[in-house]
C-alpha cells in the first residue's frame, strides 16, 4: 500500500469512529463523567454506547463532579491516539447513576435486630435522645445486612468524617497528588463509595471559603455514592446496616458527609431527616447522629457547632 493509501486508511477510520458516536460540532451529547483529570481534561463514557471519550475544556477550575451526566454542545472533534476528543461548552450537569450501567454491589444478610433484645438503647427518665429511639423500638425486629465493597482505601477503622488523604492536604501535600491518588480508585472500581468520600471530604474543607462557586460541590460527591448504594438497597430500605459491618460504612460516611453539608447550607430539615434516617439503619450510632439532630433541633447553626 502506497504512503498516500495508508494516510487515506487512517482518515477513514477516524471519520468511521467520530460518525459511530454521533459526536458533531453543534449538536448535543450526553456524557457521563468517570474521572476529572485535571483542569483541562475528563474522561467520560459516551451515552448510551458506553465507549470512552475525552472531554477537553478550557477553563481554569474544576466544576464537575464524578458520577454525573453533563450535556455538552461540542465546537470541535477530532481523534488522537484511538480517543475521540472535543471541546465545547457544558450546557446542563444531572445525577443519574443508572446511566453508568454500574452493577449493583452485593448486599449480604446478617442476623436480626430485635428491640426487645436492644433495649438498653433507651435510657428513660429525662434521656434527650430518648424521643428518637422509640419509634425505632416501637416498629419491630428487622433485618441487618452488610453492602458488600470490593476495594479497601485503608481509612482507619473509628473514621467517620475526617480521613487520612484530606489530611495529607492539609499536611502540605499538593491538591491535586492527593485528588490524583483517591481517583486511583475509581479507576479500579467507579462503585468504590469511600472514594467518593474522600472527595467530598476534601471538597467540604475548602470549598466553601476558597472557591465560592463550588459550594455544593463536596454534597454531590457524596449524593453519588449514595446513589452507588441505592443501586443495591433501593429508594426505600427498611432494614439495618449496622456499623459494626466494616463494608457499611463506606455508605454511612456518605450519609454523614451529605447531612452536613445540608445543614451548612441552612437546609435544616433535609438534614434532619439524612440524621434520623442513619439512626434506623444504625441505632448503635456510633456515628453521633443523635447528637448532631439535638444540636440541629435546639436551632444551632453549622457555623457555632464548626465553631465547638
Amino acid at each position: 500500500m502506497s504512503h498516500d493509501n495508508k494516510r487515506s486508511s487512517v482518515r477513514t477510520k477516524k471519520t468511521k469512529l467520530i460518525d459511530e458516536l454521533g459526536i458533531k460540532p453543534d449538536v448535543p451529547v450526553e456524557l457521563a463523567v468517570w474521572l476529572v483529570n485535571n483542569a483541562t481534561t475528563i474522561e467520560c463514557k459516551h451515552i448510551p454506547d458506553q465507549k470512552p471519550v475525552t472531554y477537553m475544556w478550557k477553563k481554569c477550575y474544576q466544576r464537575e463532579v464524578e458520577g454525573e451526566i453533563i450535556t455538552v454542545t461540542p465546537s470541535k472533534v477530532w481523534q488522537y491516539r484511538g480517543n475521540v476528543r472535543f471541546t465545547g461548552e457544558i450546557n446542563s450537569r444531572r445525577l443519574d447513576i443508572n446511566a453508568f450501567d454500574l452493577t449493583p454491589l452485593p448486599l449480604e444478610e446478617k442476623r436480626v435486630f430485635d428491640p426487645e433484645i436492644e433495649s438498653d438503647l433507651l435510657a428513660g427518665g429525662d434521656d434527650p435522645f430518648d424521643k428518637y429511639y422509640i419509634p425505632i423500638m416501637v416498629y419491630g425486629p428487622r433485618k441487618e445486612y452488610e453492602l458488600k465493597q470490593t476495594l479497601n482505601m485503608g481509612i482507619p477503622e473509628d473514621c467517620k468524617f475526617s480521613d487520612p488523604f484530606s489530611d495529607m492536604v492539609s499536611d502540605g501535600e499538593n491538591r491535586d497528588s492527593v485528588f490524583a491518588k483517591v481517583r486511583e480508585y475509581l479507576v479500579k472500581d467507579f462503585r468504590c463509595m469511600d472514594a467518593h468520600v474522600v472527595l467530598g471530604n476534601l471538597e467540604f474543607n475548602v470549598s466553601r471559603e476558597i472557591y465560592p462557586f463550588l459550594e455544593n460541590k463536596a454534597l454531590r460527591h457524596y449524593l453519588v455514592g449514595m446513589r452507588i448504594a441505592e443501586l443495591s438497597l433501593g429508594h426505600v430500605f427498611h432494614d439495618l446496616l449496622p456499623w459494626e459491618y466494616k463494608q457499611n460504612r463506606p455508605y454511612l460516611r456518605c450519609l454523614y458527609g451529605y447531612g452536613l453539608c445540608l445543614w451548612r447550607n441552612g437546609k435544616i430539615e433535609e438534614s434532619k431527616e439524612v440524621f434520623e434516617k442513619m439512626l434506623w439503619l444504625n441505632p448503635r450510632d456510633e456515628q453521633g447522629c443523635r447528637f448532631m439532630l439535638e444540636c440541629i433541633s435546639s436551632g444551632k447553626k453549622w457555623e457555632e457547632f464548626n465553631a465547638d
